[in-house]
Order: structure tokens, then C-alpha cells, then sequence
């Protein structure tokens, strides 16, 4: 996970344990979060750590999956809380709160849809989010990822769209409000350098807005939601080359293996063909590079829904058994070269 994902997370978690403290222990918070959760349980201890930002925990690659696990039966518990209270509002100001909502979540569809000129409609945006929120620097980062891919949605024919098909004022407190939708998002993403579609997010979901109302007017500070089940692999982040550059076998098996594990072949493979052209060997250089093209087109395949998640999980074993016989080989050659 990504270290501003982790923070996003952690920090609409603070948000939610915070909504909960003084009504209940960390121990019922735990018990209330464990009836939603089917693989993880979550303790008293868990509860404490998470509500101290100071605290770094579950960080690591397979950690973070019980951090976002955690993330979602939270998210489902407060769902459930706010379901179950009676919301009194006159209907100017329930117009108004629904009227702030609608319109933000048509303008996040507009400024993805102006990527990669993102200025004016990030003013609008500004309009019904607060900039200071969560909910904004969350879909500012999603722009600014997609801006450094060169991805876009608005090329010829792009059959991208989302839909509200539900909105209610779950709950309000003071100048706080909570708002629940269920949305749907389809968006595919067309990549300008190769121009070809490299990504699709489908996804319909419930949402929680959270929104405060400042100098009477009313602002969505933090969106929360669950991404569901959708297994897509955006690309990699390169390293820089000097990161990628191994002078040592040792050094670079270990490396490659790190990634293996991680099933980040892109970036396993990314140092060996490097190493191959530092070797001079061009038949493994070649071959590198043309394993590489092969792990970029199967991810973007499925994340086209051009094959399936088992047809995926197949065809990267095959590729990572290839990349393991070309380590070797890199191996023999350097051990050749250097005797």
C-alpha cells in the first residue's frame, strides 16, 4: 500500500472511532466490528492502537489487507448505527444537503473527465468539498495519479458514466451531517502514450458522506466507502533507474525474489534487463524485454475484463516460473564472465 493510501485510511479511521468514543469501549467497538468482519478479529488493543495516528500500524503488504478489512467492517457498523436513527430537518435544509452531495459527486465525474486539465473544475469541485478534507485530497490524488499516467476518460466514444441510485440524510448532529448513497461508477481509462484502454473500474457500493456546515454553508469533508471485491492491477511505480541498477548477482536475485513474492513481476523484471545489457548478453536482454511486455499486456487484459481473475492468476505463475528461469541464466552468465 501506498504511503498516502495508508494515511487516507488510518486517518478516515481516526474520523469514525471518533464518531464512537464516549458511546462505547474500545471492547464492544471491537465485538460490534468483529460481526462484520468474516476473515479478521479485531481486538480492544486494535481499537486503541488505531485511534493514535502516531501509531504505524499494519503497514506492511500483507498487514495493510487487515488494515483495510478493518477499515470496511468499521465503515459497515457505522452504516448500521446511522441507518437506525430518525432524522428531523426542515426540508430547505435537507434540499440544500442533498442539492451539496449530487452536485459534488457530478463535478468529481467532470474533473476526471477534464484530466488533464484539472484547474477549473478543482475550483468547482471546491464549490460542495472542502479543499482542507479528506474527501477532496482523495479524489485530487486519483486526478493527479491518473495526470502522471498520461489516462484519460474523455477520448472519442468513452463509454464512462456513474449513477446515484440512492440518497438519504442518514443522520444529523449539530453542524454535522451523514449522508448515505449507493453509487455506480464505471470508468475506463484510456492510456494516450499507447493509446489503448489500460484500465476499467466498475464498481457500485454504499457511501458515507460526512459534511459540516461552516459559516452556514454546508461542505463534504470526508467520503467513505468500500472499493468491494474489484481484483485490478494498476501499474507499477518504477523506481528510478539508479534505484534499479544492481552491480552484484546476489544483490539482484534477492531483489528479484522480494518482488516475486510481492507479485510485482514488472518490477522484478524491470533490473534484470538492466543487468543483461550491462552483461552485454543481448539473446537475455532480449528476452527480458519481451517478458516485460508480456506482464504489462496480461494485467491490462484483465483489467479490461478480457480474462478472467483465475485465467490471470494462471498466466502470471507461467510468467513468473519464466522470470525465475531467465534469473538463472543471468546468474550462470555473470558467474561464467567473472571467473
Amino acid at each position: 500500500m501506498q504511503p498516502e493510501a495508508y494515511n487516507q485510511i488510518r486517518n478516515d479511521i481516526y474520523i469514525l472511532l471518533n464518531k464512537l468514543e464516549g458511546k462505547y469501549t474500545q471492547a464492544q467497538i471491537a465485538k460490534a466490528i468483529n460481526a462484520h468482519s468474516s476473515r479478521w478479529i479485531f481486538s480492544a488493543k486494535d481499537v486503541n492502537y488505531l485511534k493514535d495516528l502516531r501509531k504505524k500500524r499494519w503497514q506492511g503488504k500483507t498487514k495493510s489487507a487487515k488494515l483495510i478489512a478493518f477499515y470496511d467492517c468499521l465503515s459497515k457498523l457505522i452504516f448500521t448505527i446511522t441507518e437506525n436513527n430518525t432524522v428531523s430537518i426542515s426540508p430547505e435544509e435537507e434540499t440544500e444537503i442533498i442539492n451539496i452531495i449530487t452536485e459534488g459527486i457530478k463535478q468529481e465525474f467532470e474533473l476526471y473527465k477534464a484530466i488533464p486539465d484539472i484547474d477549473k473544475p478543482l475550483k468547482l469541485f471546491a464549490n460542495y468539498v472542502a479543499a482542507n478534507g479528506t474527501a477532496y485530497n482523495n479524489v485530487l490524488q486519483v486526478a493527479q495519479r491518473q495526470i502522471k499516467r498520461k489516462w484519460v476518460i474523455n477520448n472519442t466514444l468513452n463509454p464512462s458514466y456513474h449513477d446515484i441510485i440512492d440518497i438519504r440524510i442518514s443522520k444529523i448532529e449539530g453542524n454535522t451531517a451523514y449522508v448515505s448513497t449507493t453509487e455506480y461508477w464505471f470508468l475506463k481509462w484510456f492510456d494516450t502514450i499507447n493509446q489503448e484502454y489500460a484500465y476499467q473500474y466498475e464498481n457500485q457500493n454504499t457511501q458515507l458522506y460526512v459534511l459540516r456546515k461552516i459559516t452556514d454553508k454546508w461542505l463534504v469533508y470526508t467520503n467513505i466507502y468500500s472499493t468491494g471485491n474489484v481484483k485490478k492491477n494498476p501499474p507499477p511505480t518504477h523506481p528510478s533507474p539508479s534505484e534499479t541498477r544492481f552491480s552484484d548477482i546476489d544483490q539482484l536475485t534477492k531483489h528479484v525474489h522480494t518482488k516475486l513474492l510481492e507479485a510485482d513481476l514488472s518490477n522484478a523484471l524491470t533490473p534484470m534487463v538492466l543487468f543483461a545489457e550491462k552483461l552485454n548478453n543481448t539473446e537475455i536482454h532480449h528476452r527480458s524485454l519481451k517478458l516485460n511486455v508480456k506482464v504489462k499486456e496480461i494485467t491490462r487484459m484483465h483489467n479490461l475484463n478480457y480474462i478472467n481473475w483465475q485465467e490471470f492468476i494462471d498466466a502470471k505463475a507461467q510468467l513468473t516460473q519464466e522470470i525465475v528461469d531467465i534469473l538463472d541464466e543471468l546468474k550462470r552468465c555473470f558467474v561464467f564472465m567473472n571467473d
